[in-house]
Protein backbone atom coordinates (compact mmCIF):
# COMPACT_ATOMS: atom_id res chain seq x y z
CA UNK A 1 0.00 0.00 0.00
CA UNK A 2 1.47 3.37 -1.00
CA UNK A 3 1.80 6.17 1.53
CA UNK A 4 -0.37 9.25 1.19
CA UNK A 5 2.14 11.51 2.93
CA UNK A 6 4.28 14.22 1.38
CA UNK A 7 7.36 15.60 3.06
CA UNK A 8 8.20 19.15 2.01
CA UNK A 9 11.58 20.82 1.78
CA UNK A 10 11.38 24.42 0.62
CA UNK A 11 9.49 24.28 -2.73
CA UNK A 12 10.32 20.60 -3.22
CA UNK A 13 8.64 17.50 -1.86
CA UNK A 14 9.03 13.76 -1.42
CA UNK A 15 6.16 11.35 -2.14
CA UNK A 16 6.04 7.79 -0.84
CA UNK A 17 4.62 5.14 -3.13
CA UNK A 18 6.22 1.89 -4.29
CA UNK A 19 4.22 1.95 -7.56
CA UNK A 20 5.94 3.74 -10.41
CA UNK A 21 4.10 5.83 -12.99
CA UNK A 22 1.43 7.24 -10.64
CA UNK A 23 3.27 10.52 -10.07
CA UNK A 24 5.10 12.94 -12.34
CA UNK A 25 8.49 12.95 -10.61
CA UNK A 26 12.02 14.20 -11.20
CA UNK A 27 13.84 11.47 -9.28
CA UNK A 28 12.97 7.99 -8.01
CA UNK A 29 14.70 6.53 -4.96
CA UNK A 30 14.38 2.79 -4.46
CA UNK A 31 16.43 2.81 -1.26
CA UNK A 32 17.08 5.70 1.08
CA UNK A 33 19.94 6.22 3.52
CA UNK A 34 21.31 9.20 5.41
CA UNK A 35 24.25 9.89 3.06
CA UNK A 36 22.11 9.85 -0.07
CA UNK A 37 19.38 11.93 1.54
CA UNK A 38 21.86 14.53 2.78
CA UNK A 39 23.37 14.87 -0.70
CA UNK A 40 19.91 15.30 -2.26
CA UNK A 41 18.89 17.93 0.31
CA UNK A 42 22.06 19.97 -0.22
CA UNK A 43 21.44 19.81 -3.97
CA UNK A 44 17.79 20.89 -3.56
CA UNK A 45 18.87 23.77 -1.32
CA UNK A 46 20.80 25.32 -4.23
CA UNK A 47 18.37 24.70 -7.09
CA UNK A 48 15.69 27.21 -8.04
CA UNK A 49 13.30 24.85 -9.85
CA UNK A 50 10.82 22.64 -7.99
CA UNK A 51 11.63 18.94 -7.72
CA UNK A 52 9.39 16.01 -6.80
CA UNK A 53 11.17 12.92 -5.50
CA UNK A 54 9.39 9.57 -5.21
CA UNK A 55 10.54 7.04 -2.62
CA UNK A 56 9.51 3.53 -3.66
CA UNK A 57 11.17 1.62 -0.82
CA UNK A 58 8.83 -0.61 1.18
CA UNK A 59 7.96 1.28 4.40
CA UNK A 60 9.76 4.22 2.82
CA UNK A 61 7.90 6.86 4.83
CA UNK A 62 8.87 5.34 8.19
CA UNK A 63 12.44 4.71 7.00
CA UNK A 64 12.69 8.30 5.78
CA UNK A 65 11.41 9.67 9.11
CA UNK A 66 13.90 7.52 11.05
CA UNK A 67 16.79 9.43 9.45
CA UNK A 68 15.79 12.65 11.25
CA UNK A 69 15.26 14.02 14.70
CA UNK A 70 11.51 14.69 14.76
CA UNK A 71 10.26 18.03 16.08
CA UNK A 72 6.55 17.93 16.97
CA UNK A 73 4.64 21.17 16.48
CA UNK A 74 1.02 22.31 16.42
CA UNK A 75 -0.90 25.21 14.97
CA UNK A 76 -4.11 26.31 13.43
CA UNK A 77 -6.18 27.97 10.79
CA UNK A 78 -8.14 30.45 12.92
CA UNK A 79 -11.50 31.86 11.80
CA UNK A 80 -12.99 34.83 13.69
CA UNK A 81 -16.67 35.55 14.37
CA UNK A 82 -16.87 37.47 11.05
CA UNK A 83 -15.76 34.38 9.15
CA UNK A 84 -12.28 35.78 8.36
CA UNK A 85 -9.07 33.75 8.37
CA UNK A 86 -6.01 34.79 10.38
CA UNK A 87 -2.74 35.07 8.41
CA UNK A 88 0.62 36.20 9.73
CA UNK A 89 3.73 37.28 7.86
CA UNK A 90 7.07 36.00 9.12
CA UNK A 91 10.32 36.83 7.30
CA UNK A 92 8.34 38.03 4.27
CA UNK A 93 6.26 34.85 3.90
CA UNK A 94 2.58 34.41 4.83
CA UNK A 95 2.07 31.66 7.37
CA UNK A 96 -0.34 30.26 9.95
CA UNK A 97 0.50 30.34 13.66
CA UNK A 98 2.29 27.22 14.85
CA UNK A 99 5.14 26.15 17.08
CA UNK A 100 6.90 23.40 18.96
CA UNK A 101 5.33 21.61 21.88
CA UNK A 102 6.66 22.39 25.33
CA UNK A 103 7.82 19.41 27.37
CA UNK A 104 4.80 17.39 28.51
CA UNK A 105 2.34 19.62 26.64
CA UNK A 106 -0.68 18.16 24.86
CA UNK A 107 -0.82 18.79 21.11
CA UNK A 108 -4.15 20.67 21.12
CA UNK A 109 -3.05 22.84 24.06
CA UNK A 110 0.16 23.72 22.18
CA UNK A 111 -1.82 24.71 19.07
CA UNK A 112 -3.98 27.11 21.09
CA UNK A 113 -0.99 28.51 23.03
CA UNK A 114 0.94 29.22 19.83
CA UNK A 115 -1.97 31.19 18.33
CA UNK A 116 -2.29 33.20 21.54
CA UNK A 117 1.44 33.94 21.76
CA UNK A 118 2.17 34.63 18.10
CA UNK A 119 -0.94 36.65 17.21
CA UNK A 120 -2.54 37.88 20.47
CA UNK A 121 -5.81 36.09 19.65
CA UNK A 122 -7.80 34.43 22.46
CA UNK A 123 -10.98 32.56 23.40
CA UNK A 124 -10.02 29.86 20.91
CA UNK A 125 -11.95 26.64 20.38
CA UNK A 126 -10.77 23.76 18.22
CA UNK A 127 -13.49 22.73 15.77
CA UNK A 128 -11.73 19.81 14.08
CA UNK A 129 -8.31 18.45 13.13
CA UNK A 130 -6.92 19.35 9.72
CA UNK A 131 -3.74 18.07 8.05
CA UNK A 132 -0.69 16.54 9.60
CA UNK A 133 2.20 18.02 7.61
CA UNK A 134 5.92 17.34 7.46
CA UNK A 135 8.73 19.62 6.39
CA UNK A 136 12.50 19.42 6.53
CA UNK A 137 14.73 22.24 7.69
CA UNK A 138 18.35 22.70 8.70
CA UNK A 139 19.45 23.95 12.14
CA UNK A 140 22.99 22.64 12.68
CA UNK A 141 21.63 19.34 11.34
CA UNK A 142 18.67 18.19 9.24
CA UNK A 143 15.41 18.12 11.22
CA UNK A 144 11.91 16.97 10.33
CA UNK A 145 9.01 19.00 11.72
CA UNK A 146 5.72 17.14 12.15
CA UNK A 147 2.97 19.76 12.48
CA UNK A 148 -0.53 18.96 13.72
CA UNK A 149 -3.00 21.50 12.28
CA UNK A 150 -6.47 22.37 13.58
CA UNK A 151 -9.49 24.28 12.34
CA UNK A 152 -10.09 26.87 15.08
CA UNK A 153 -12.62 29.56 15.98
CA UNK A 154 -11.82 32.71 17.99
CA UNK A 155 -14.23 35.05 19.77
CA UNK A 156 -11.51 37.41 21.13
CA UNK A 157 -9.63 38.50 18.03
CA UNK A 158 -9.94 42.29 17.61
CA UNK A 159 -6.59 43.04 19.31
CA UNK A 160 -4.57 40.69 17.10
CA UNK A 161 -0.93 41.78 16.79
CA UNK A 162 2.32 40.11 15.72
CA UNK A 163 4.81 38.67 18.19
CA UNK A 164 7.78 40.64 16.85
CA UNK A 165 10.36 38.79 18.98
CA UNK A 166 9.44 35.70 16.91
CA UNK A 167 10.12 37.61 13.64
CA UNK A 168 6.40 37.99 12.92
CA UNK A 169 6.02 41.24 10.99
CA UNK A 170 2.28 41.47 10.46
CA UNK A 171 -1.05 39.77 11.12
CA UNK A 172 -4.21 40.22 9.07
CA UNK A 173 -7.70 38.83 8.73
CA UNK A 174 -8.88 37.88 5.25
CA UNK A 175 -12.22 36.65 3.97
CA UNK A 176 -11.98 33.05 2.80
CA UNK A 177 -13.69 34.07 -0.44
CA UNK A 178 -10.84 36.58 -1.09
CA UNK A 179 -8.06 34.09 -0.36
CA UNK A 180 -5.96 33.26 -3.44
CA UNK A 181 -4.19 30.15 -2.19
CA UNK A 182 -2.20 29.55 -5.37
CA UNK A 183 -1.06 33.18 -5.56
CA UNK A 184 -0.23 33.50 -1.86
CA UNK A 185 3.47 33.72 -1.00
CA UNK A 186 3.43 30.85 1.50
CA UNK A 187 4.89 27.41 2.18
CA UNK A 188 3.71 24.23 0.47
CA UNK A 189 2.61 22.64 3.75
CA UNK A 190 0.57 25.76 4.65
CA UNK A 191 -1.00 25.71 1.17
CA UNK A 192 -2.04 22.09 1.85
CA UNK A 193 -3.76 23.16 5.07
CA UNK A 194 -5.49 26.14 3.44
CA UNK A 195 -6.82 23.93 0.66
CA UNK A 196 -8.66 21.90 3.31
CA UNK A 197 -10.65 24.91 4.59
Amino acid sequence: MGQKYKIFYRRHYFVFDHKLGKHQVDLVLHNINVELLSAILFYLKETKSTHIIQVTQENGFETFKSLFRIIVAAGGAVINTNGDLLLMKRKGVWDLPKGKLDKGEEIEAAAIREVEEECNVFDIKIKSPLSLTYHIYFDKKWLLKETHWYNMKSKDWKKAKPQVEEDIEKVKWIKLSDLDIDGLNTYQNVRQVLNQL
